[in-house]
C-alpha cells in the first residue's frame, strides 16, 4: 500500500467512527490532502503527517483519547502560511468547522483545538499538561531528533518555506527560535522521547545554529 492509500485508510477509519456520510468524509479528506500537498510546502507536508502517525502509533496504549490526538495530527498544519503568525489559530478554527460536519461532540472538538493551539508554544513546557498533550507535541518535534541527513533535509525545507525572507533576517530569526530549545532543561516533554531523541535533537539544533 502506498503512502497516500495508508493515509486515506487512516482517515476513513477515524472519521467513520463519527459519520456515515461518505461524501462528507471524502470531501474533508480531499481538502486535507490538497492543503498538505501545496507547492509552497517543503516540510509541513504529507510526509510530516506520515511521520507523526508512525511515531504516535507506538504510544497508542498511553493515550487517554487517541481520536483527539489523531484528529489534531490531521489538522494541526492544515493552514500554513509562512508569512503569517496565526496559522495555529486558523488551523484550530478550520478543524472545529470540519469536525462539526462529522458530528463529533463538543468535548472532542475542544480537545482537538486545544492540542493544535499548543503547537504555537512548543518551547513552553507546562508540567500540568495531559499525557495526550505531551505525546502530541513531542511527536510534532520528532524531526529534531532524526538522523543528521534527515535533519538537513528538514533545514532545507524550512528555508524554502521562508524563501520570501532575506537571508540575514532568516538567520537571525531562526537562531533565536532554535536557541530557545537549547536553553530549556529538556526539549521533549516525555521520558520516552527524551531517551530516544533528546541527545540527537540537541546535537542537530547546535549543528544548524553553527551552519547559520
Amino acid at each position: 500500500m502506498d503512502a497516500l492509500s495508508e493515509l486515506k485508510e487512516k482517515w476513513f477509519h477515524l472519521s467513520g467512527k463519527y459519520s456515515n456520510n461518505l461524501e462528507t468524509q471524502h470531501s474533508i479528506f480531499e481538502k486535507i490532502i490538497s492543503s498538505y500537498s501545496n507547492e509552497t510546502r517543503h516540510y509541513h507536508d504529507l510526509s510530516h503527517l506520515q511521520k507523526m502517525f508512525e511515531i504516535i502509533s507506538t504510544f497508542e496504549n498511553k493515550l487517554l483519547n487517541p481520536d483527539s490526538v489523531h484528529f489534531a495530527i490531521w489538522f494541526h498544519d492544515i493552514i500554513y502560511d509562512a508569512r503569517r503568525s496565526d496559522n495555529e489559530e486558523r488551523s484550530a478554527e478550520y478543524a472545529k468547522n470540519e469536525l462539526r460536519k462529522l458530528n463529533t461532540d463538543t468535548t472532542l472538538i475542544n480537545s482537538v483545538t486545544d492540542l493544535i493551539l499548543h503547537t504555537k508554544t512548543h518551547t513552553i513546557i507546562n508540567k500540568n499538561e495531559s499525557i495526550d498533550m505531551q505525546l502530541f507535541l513531542d511527536t510534532d518535534l520528532v524531526i529534531l531528533g532524526c538522523d543528521e541527513n534527515v535533519y538537513v533535509d528538514y533545514m532545507e525545507g524550512v528555508r524554502k518555506e521562508y524563501d520570501h525572507v532575506p537571508a540575514i533576517l532568516f538567520k537571525m530569526g531562526r537562531k533565536k527560535f532554535l536557541k530557545k530549545f537549547l536553553e530549556q532543561e529538556y526539549i521533549y516533554r516525555t521520558n520516552e522521547f527524551r531517551v530516544r531523541f533528546e541527545k540527537k535533537a540537541r546535537k542537530n539544533i547546535q549543528f544548524e545554529i553553527d551552519q547559520l
